[in-house]
């Protein structure tokens, strides 16, 4: 007997007699020191190898898959195999071309650009190379200079192939990937720098100069032609517009610290420009690198004296707010469109800065005081705002939240103000804290039976996830309640906070049992749930009986066609396929040994050319479940459960 069946002894149609220890993760590390060995013949080696690539495993090519990989690997430790070019040149078709009737499936294309990055690194070159040369797709193209360029640090041929596609292409898109590309893999190449200088000059669209920038930045570090290049442009306003040469300074900036042209013109592209929006951009990055910030703030006064634009003032008030801490003009300036603005946009924006910026100030205090919700809804916006994006534990925004949520006349101002509360940051804030879970409380004793109740337990139990109070409502919801989506609602809350009863279990089991399609978000409400019970011991028998469910749903689940389902808009036709892709990767994290065989011999009927044109997605999905267990399952136990 070969010494190689030792690890590897297959004896078609007696799996229990044969010997699979190539697809055992401890065995790995042993084989390839075997390949290594000089007191094994060649002979013997490739032997070993052509068994692997011609291994047919009856169930789906899932297991050949493995045992092809196994033998890549091992071509890095016996470069000398004559099989070599076979193997390479098949893990690139399933890395970037096509099967005959399907995309490649993701798992086993992105298992196969993994292996080409530990098999023999010579072969896989030459391959690539021929790939460039052969290929008639611009996106295999790109892609495998990119795989080449990483593989080989400034391949010349790679290289070559990305300046050669970015001189011919007219497609926007194609040209904004390939100039990333050029970036990843063109440091200090001085075909690239020139390549990327060369169509700057050329170009007049704004977005490819902003892609072009980039790339400088990442491969022209202290380059001097193409810092000479920005200066001049910069000098002689070459740019396109206060953004193109706001970008261009950024770039000259990065590759050449404390460059005077770049600093001179961020100045003066602040200074000059009307775009509230880039006055915001460049006054966070002039912070961003401790630039001169006197220079910053007097640029900002003078426009903030001299503009009338209210949406450049409030722009420059809130960013001298940020740089110089209380600045009284900035306040003020808040307060005069507070008081005068008609826009409401700019109101919400005044309100938000001057309770960002000016929290404990006196006037920041009198006007929350005396302004009510239903006097000016900017006040409410700028409040939801602030807990959102600061998690602000103002006491002014509590109080706000805390009187809304019982006295609103509005459902939607109460529901609002009780969901912004689980936002605040009360790590620091016993007191705030206890304000809080005092005032939900009372909210949930005087508001019983209201849907409303739900969200107040939500954030009850978010802040105070013991909460007796909350637990109970949810429980009596269960008990009471005939919606279903309530009962849903009640269901993961309680799961949340790790809260089980034989109600929730029966709730569970009906929402999976009674699924028929994926449009709703149902199955993938339920999903959620099974990640919350999945390491409970007690409840193994109701997983069991849910996955059970979820497999059925893959197996009758058909893509609607929207001609025939009154489907009109088709983005709809695409969200429905999708979501189940979306839900098998949800399925993934929830699936336990115990159900793995169950997957395979329910779903494998559906991996053939007829399901694939019928419901490509649902393939997909399928594919993805199986490939799951093919990684997670002895060889042998797989091939019982696929021919069940």
């Amino acid at each position: 007997m070969n010494e190689y069946k030792r690890f590897f002894n297959h004896i078609p149609g007696n799996l229990e007699q044969s010997n699979y220890r190539i697809f055992e993760p401890d065995s790995k590390a042993e084989i390839l020191y075997w390949f290594s060995r000089e007191d094994i013949s060649n002979i013997q080696k490739d032997e070993f190898i052509k068994a692997l690539i011609n291994f047919d495993d009856g169930c789906g090519n899932f297991y050949r898959h493995r045992a092809y990989f196994l033998a890549a690997e091992a071509l890095r430790y016996f470069p000398e195999s004559y099989l070599g070019d076979v193997i390479v040149n098949q893990l690139l078709n399933w890395s970037y071309v096509y099967f005959s009737w399907q995309i490649i499936p993701k798992p086993l294309q992105a298992a196969a650009r993994e292996v080409l990055k530990v098999t023999d690194p010579k072969r896989v070159v030459e391959a690539f190379t021929n790939l460039l040369h052969t290929t008639t797709s611009r996106v295999t193209l790109r892609q495998a200079s990119v795989e080449l360029g990483k593989l080989d640090a400034g391949n010349k041929t790679a290289i070559a192939a990305l300046i050669l596609l970015l001189d011919v292409s007219k497609d926007e898109h194609t040209q904004q990937r390939v100039i990333d590309s050029l970036a990843s893999i063109g440091h200090a190449n001085e075909n690239v720098v020139q390549a990327l200088i060369s169509f700057l000059t050329k170009t007049s669209n704004v977005s490819l100069c902003w892609n072009i920038m980039t790339a400088l930045g990442a491969v022209a570090k202290g380059n001097q032609q193409v810092i000479i290049a920005l200066s001049e442009r910069l000098k002689n306003n070459a740019c396109h517009n206060d953004n193109d040469y706001f970008k261009t300074a950024v770039t000259l900036w990065e590759l050449n610290p404390d460059n005077l042209v770049a600093k001179d013109s961020f100045v003066k592209v602040l200074a000059v420009t009307n775009d509230f929006d880039l006055v915001s951009i460049i006054a966070d990055y002039l912070l961003k690198i401790d630039f001169d910030s006197q220079a910053v703030i007097a640029v900002l006064s003078q426009k903030l004296a001299e503009h009338e634009s209210e949406h450049i003032r409030i722009t420059c008030a809130s960013h001298l707010a940020k740089l110089d801490f209380g600045n009284p003009t900035a306040k003020q300036t808040l307060i005069q469109i507070i008081s005068n603005s008609k826009d409401s946009c700019l109101e919400y924006q005044a309100f938000r800065y001057l309770l960002q910026f000016f929290p404990s100030d006196e006037d920041t205090v009198y006007i929350f005081g005396t302004t009510q919700i239903s006097e000016n809804r900017c006040f409410f916006g700028a409040i939801a705002k602030n807990i959102e994006e600061n998690g602000s534990t103002n006491q002014i925004s509590i109080d706000f939240l805390i009187f809304n949520m019982h006295e609103s006349p509005s459902k939607d101002d109460c529901h609002t103000a009780i969901n912004l509360l689980r936002y605040v940051d009360l790590t620091d804030d016993t007191l705030g804290r206890n304000k809080i879970i005092t005032a939900l409380i009372a909210f949930l004793q005087k508001n019983q039976g209201d849907i409303i109740c739900l969200s107040a337990s939500d954030t009850l139990l978010t802040i105070d996830p013991n909460n007796q109070t909350a637990i109970n409502l949810l429980v009596e919801v269960l008990e009471v309640n005939r919606s279903e989506w309530v009962c849903r609602a009640a269901i993961s809350m309680l799961l949340q906070v790790g809260y089980y009863n034989e109600k929730i279990v029966e709730k569970l089991i009906d929402s999976v049992s009674t699924q028929k399609s994926c449009c709703s978000d149902d199955m993938w409400k339920v999903s959620r749930y099974l990640e919350l019970i999945k390491d409970n011991q007690n409840y193994t028998n109701v997983l069991d009986t849910i996955v059970a469910h979820y497999l059925e749903f893959f197996h009758n689940c058909l893509t609607p066609r929207y001609e025939e389902e009154d489907i009109i808009n088709p983005w709809q036709f695409f969200s429905y396929s999708y979501h189940l892709v979306e839900l098998s990767e949800k399925l993934l994290h929830v699936l336990q040994p115990q159900h793995l065989p169950q997957v395979v011999t329910s779903l494998k009927s559906h991996l053939n050319k007829s399901s694939y044109n019928s419901t490509s997605y649902r393939y997909e999905a399928i594919y993805n479940l199986i490939y799951h267990c093919a990684q997670n399952m002895s060889y042998v136990d797989f091939c019982h459960a696929w021919q069940h």
